[in-house]
C-alpha cells in the first residue's frame, strides 16, 4: 500500500503493516546477512505466536489501562467445569467440556457476569432460549457480550501489570502523548521512503513501551532488538516532517515485566548509542538504494577458503596448542 510522507493519527496497525516502505524491523538481514535475505524476508508472513498475542494484547494495556479492563475480560474455564459429572450424578466427568453442566454455567456466568451482556439483550436472550441448544445459547451470549474475551490467567497477568505500571512516578509523563501515530518520511541521504510507529508520541519526547520476561539486565535486549536504532530512526523522521519544530527529541522507552512482580522500568536511551543506531540504519539504507539502483540483490559472498569460527580455532603446533 502506498503512502505519501506525513503523520497519521488512527491508522490501525494491519493498515500500517501493509505501508511499502522500509522500517526498522526490516533491517536485520541487509545489515548482518546479505540483500538476497533481506528480499526474502520482506516476502515472508508475519509469524503469529503466543507470545506475540500476549504481548500485543499487554501492549494495549500498557498505554490505556483503563481501556483495557473495560473491553476485555477473562474467561475463567475453571470455574465452568465444576461440579461436572456423568449422567450418574456421582461420577466427575473425564470431559466435563461436554457435559451440559459446563455449558450451563457457562450459560449462567454470561448472564451473571455485570456488564458483559446489556440488560435489553438479555431480555432478547430470554425470549430466544428455549429454541436454542446450550451450544448455541452459549454462541449467542457470546456474539452479543460487550467485551473481548481472552485467557483469565493472561487476563489477571496484564491487570496486575497495569497496576504495578501506574505507581512509577514517570508513567504519566510517557503515555500523556498521542497513541500509536504511524509516520512516513524520506531519508534525507538516499531518498529511500521510511516509516515508524510511536507507542505515545509528546511535545517533548517519544515514547515507546515495551514488555520482557525480566527487567534484569534489559539492556541487552534493547540491543538485541534494536531498539537503539529504532530511535534515531524515528527522530530523524519526526525532525523531518517538521514535528517539535524540527527539533530531535529524547527517545525514551517503558519497560514491563510480564510476570511476577511485574516490576517497571523506565529510563531514556543514551545519545552514544542512538548514534550508533543511527549510523546502521543510514548504512543499511545505503545499501537498498545501491541494491535498487542496480537491480541486483546478492546473496553472502563466496569464502576464499571455509574456516573454523575464529574463537573456536586451536592449533597444535610444537606439542602447543594455539588458538586463533
Amino acid at each position: 500500500m502506498k503512502v505519501k510522507p506525513g503523520i497519521y493519527y488512527g491508522v490501525p496497525f494491519e493498515e500500517y503493516c501493509q505501508w511499502d516502505a522500509v522500517n526498522n524491523s526490516s533491517l536485520d538481514p541487509i545489515l548482518f546477512q546479505s540483500p538476497a535475505h533481506y528480499q526474502a524476508k520482506l516476502n515472508e508472513p508475519p509469524k503469529k505466536t503466543n507470545a506475540l498475542a500476549f504481548g500485543s494484547l499487554a501492549h494495549t494495556a500498557m498505554l490505556e489501562p483503563d481501556e483495557f479492563k473495560r473491553n476485555y475480560i477473562g474467561v475463567p474455564e475453571g470455574e465452568f467445569t465444576k461440579g461436572c459429572m456423568l449422567k450418574d450424578g456421582v461420577t466427575p466427568s473425564s470431559s466435563p467440556k461436554s457435559t451440559s453442566q459446563y455449558k450451563q454455567n457457562k450459560i449462567n456466568w454470561y448472564l451473571e457476569t455485570p456488564r458483559l451482556v446489556l440488560k435489553k439483550k438479555k431480555q432478547e436472550f430470554e425470549k430466544l432460549r428455549e429454541k436454542m441448544s446450550l451450544p448455541e445459547q452459549i454462541e449467542w451470549l457470546h456474539s452479543s457480550a460487550k467485551k473481548t474475551m481472552i485467557e483469565f490467567e493472561d487476563f489477571e497477568k496484564i491487570s496486575k501489570l497495569c497496576d504495578e505500571l501506574k505507581t512509577h512516578p514517570l508513567y504519566e509523563k510517557l503515555r500523556n502523548g498521542k497513541k500509536e501515530v504511524s509516520f512516513a518520511w524520506k531519508d534525507a541521504d538516499t531518498g529511500i521512503l521510511c516509516t515508524g510507529r510511536v507507542d505515545s508520541l509528546c511535545p517533548y519526547l517519544i515514547a515507546d513501551f515495551k514488555t520482557t520476561e525480566t527487567t534484569v539486565e534489559w539492556e541487552w535486549s534493547f540491543w538485541k532488538w534494536n531498539y537503539y536504532r529504532q530511535g534515531p530512526m524515528y527522530q530523524d523522521g519526526l525532525a523531518t516532517l517538521g514535528h517539535a519544530g524540527g527539533e530531535l527529541l529524547p527517545f525514551w522507552l517503558c519497560v514491563a515485566q510480564k510476570t511476577s512482580p511485574f516490576d517497571c522500568v523506565i529510563a531514556p536511551a543514551h545519545e552514544l548509542d542512538l548514534q550508533q543506531g543511527r549510523a546502521e540504519y543510514k548504512m543499511a539504507l545505503e545499501r537498498i538504494m545501491r541494491c535498487r539502483r542496480d537491480k541486483e540483490w546478492p546473496g553472502v559472498p563466496d569464502p576464499e577458503y571455509w574456516r573454523i569460527p575464529e574463537k573456536h580455532r586451536e592449533y597444535q603446533i610444537a606439542g602447543t596448542t594455539v588458538k586463533g
